[in-house]
């Protein structure tokens, strides 16, 4: 017997979605985790990660580049917001913003110009993609006609994003690792 809505889960992280505490299936997924991680494993050879603000699913490292292009958005939207001087961490949490502000973030600042040219998703062509495609993978949600905020799972982007090499140039200081998320090693 599969634990309750076990098919959603399953669509949901197979199509790379990150299951966050705001959603309904969360609860199910996060009190049987270890069943999940052993389920995804021995099912498809990806594991299954949870902690205490999202779940996703990994596989073996691939040619992919959205993964990236993700974490180089964050750390250019956290360093473009510190240097307005702002607390990227409770904007990240907390805050709404339009689509052109976040394009606008990312796009306008000319130092980031080069580095925007060898990227895939962030281009001005592809960046609304790319805002769609946070949404449909519950990184950014809908809050309001023209308005996003970003859910938990931004933060594992962060933590790739503040090593970026790139931002060792940056004009503010390092991005900090966001609070400690804890993986569940229940599964061992």
């Amino acid at each position: 017997m599969f634990p309750e809505k076990h098919r959603d889960i399953v669509s949901q992280l197979m199509n790379g979605v990150f299951i966050t505490p705001d959603q309904a299936l969360f609860k199910t997924l996060h009190s049987e985790l270890s069943f999940y991680q052993t389920f995804f494993m021995e099912s498809f050879g990806y594991q299954c990660h949870g902690t205490v603000d999202y779940v996703y699913l990994a596989s073996e490292p691939s040619k992919e580049n959205l993964s990236r292009d993700v974490a180089i958005f964050f750390g250019l939207l956290c360093l473009e917001l510190a240097n307005q001087g702002r607390n990227f961490q409770e904007d990240l949490m907390y805050r709404h913003f339009s689509e052109s502000e976040l394009i606008d973030l990312i796009q306008e600042p000319i130092a980031w110009k080069e580095l925007l040219r060898y990227t895939t998703h962030l281009k001005p062509d592809s960046i609304g993609n790319l805002i769609q495609t946070l949404i449909k993978r519950n990184i950014l949600k809908r809050v309001g006609k023209d308005q996003y905020a970003f859910t938990s799972a931004h933060q594992y982007f962060l933590a790739f994003a503040k090593d970026l090499p790139i931002l060792d140039e940056a004009p503010v200081p390092r991005l900090p690792l966001p609070e400690e998320t804890r993986d569940d090693e229940s599964a061992d």
